[in-house]
């Protein structure tokens, strides 16, 4: 019996595992996006507690109009009970309805609907985090007016930043 031997490659591109991994029809989104969040304005002396954070699309994969199932959805909840203000741009889902079982008991359903997207609104946000990765996001001028991106879809690893500081997963 003969025996293949395949050569192992030396570095692993955690960016191309992650695009493969986003191929799934379950949806993805990388661990701990929340707390990079944190993180990244701790860094800037802010605290999550009542951090504007802006999050950019909440579809369960980009271009869709379906939210149920998304993995941006359950990062938004995280933020609102960690004591973040969070809204919400997404060109495909006007309004988004968090369940009441992921609230406290005696709690509502909440409603968010989708803001506007203005250089005004980027800058007026502690954070902007790219969740949805939609081709209509022009991304190069979402970064030029952010103070801090946090990037959980990879759209920003070729680009140098010419805005804040963007901080990748």
């Amino acid at each position: 019996m003969t025996e293949t031997r395949i050569p192992i490659q030396e570095r692993i591109d955690i960016w191309e595992v992650i695009d493969a991994a986003a191929t799934k029809s379950f949806g993805f989104m990388p661990f701990y996006t929340a707390n990079k969040i944190a993180e990244a304005l701790n860094r800037q002396g802010k605290p999550l507690l009542g951090a504007k954070i802006l999050v950019l699309g909440i579809a369960f994969k980009p271009d869709i109009d379906d939210a149920r199932n998304s993995p941006a959805v359950a990062l938004i909840r995280t933020l609102l009970g960690r004591g973040a203000d969070v809204r919400y741009h997404d060109p495909f889902v006007p309004e988004a309805h968090l369940d009441e079982e992921s609230w406290p008991v005696g709690s509502s359903t909440v409603r968010l609907r989708s803001g506007p997207l203005t250089d005004e609104v980027l800058a007026d946000q502690d954070c902007v985090c790219v969740a949805v990765a939609h081709s209509a996001f022009d991304i190069a001028w979402i970064v030029k007016h952010s103070r801090l991106l946090v990037d959980a879809t990879g759209v920003t690893r070729r680009m140098s930043p010419a805005g804040g500081m963007v901080i990748r997963l």
